[in-house]
């Protein structure tokens, strides 16, 4: 799993868990970013700095933030997380770069091709012209 799927599946973890809490009106305290990586990724075998690098990862791009609870850190998605999920996450936004990175390389190539047409057609012009004028 890559690391962008790893970060999408911890910030779907994260609405899953806020929708319940306001279902049920309820929260465990037991469940802190690091023991909710260790069960969402559990197939990867994430190391603890790996966690520590998401957890950072994630509070520095705003989408979660860290509430004290009882002296237990518990993360929260924020209003900015629930959007970027909702949008398609970082999956979506990796496509959405590289989808736009071809786009600028196509659009350069026409350019180029444009400008090559119009050169030809200068020449094309110039050359009527000449021949129009050494025709007389």
């Amino acid at each position: 799993m890559t690391q962008r799927q790893k970060l999408d599946k911890i910030l779907h973890g994260l609405m899953y868990r806020q929708f319940k809490w306001y279902k049920d009106d309820t929260d465990c305290a037991i469940l802190t970013f690091e023991y909710i990586c260790s069960a969402l990724l559990k197939d990867d075998d994430v190391e603890p700095w790996e966690i520590a690098y998401y957890k950072d990862f994630l509070i520095k791009d705003g989408y979660i933030e860290m509430v004290d609870d009882d002296g237990c850190s518990i993360p929260y998605i924020t209003h900015k997380g629930k959007k970027f999920i909702l949008d398609g996450g970082y999956q979506k936004e990796f496509e959405r770069n590289n989808l736009q990175e071809e786009l600028i390389k196509t659009t350069i190539k026409s350019n180029n091709r444009s400008k090559c047409a119009l050169l030809v057609s200068i020449i094309a012009i110039i050359v009527s012209i000449a021949a129009i004028i050494f025709s007389k």
